[in-house]
């Protein structure tokens, strides 16, 4: 039976590592260029990387913010997530203020759970 699910190819290992360094240390505009470079080089295998995009975002957002419970909340109360953070990706700048939204939208949570439990 063959597997038609993508691959990663040797090449793009590096890459992929420095798109997880950019988003765990908030350098939202380098991930997003890189990201957008990365999908030019690697057209045939666009599949591959966007499939790698959300989980790298949600655990970058979950050990920035500390909270996993926050993030879900996130999503239930946002469920355009998904599509708006690929949106954001084609522009540096609107990547870097889509994540500072989300964020900010993470700590006003975080401090609503704190609230209702003190």
């Amino acid at each position: 039976m063959l597997d038609d699910r993508p691959t990663r190819k040797p090449s793009q290992g590096a890459t992929l590592d420095q798109l997880t360094e950019f988003i765990h240390a908030g350098l939202f505009r380098a991930f997003s260029r890189l990201y957008r470079r990365f999908q030019t080089v690697h057209l045939g295998n666009a599949a591959y990387l966007e499939a790698q995009i959300m989980p790298k975002v949600r655990n970058a957002l979950i050990l920035r913010k500390e909270s996993c419970k926050a993030l879900q909340t996130y999503e239930k109360e946002n469920p355009e997530f998904t599509t708006k953070t690929f949106e954001a990706l084609q522009s540096p700048e609107s990547f870097e203020t889509h994540m500072k939204a989300v964020e900010d939208q993470l700590d006003r949570i975080c401090t609503e759970r704190r609230s209702s439990t003190d």
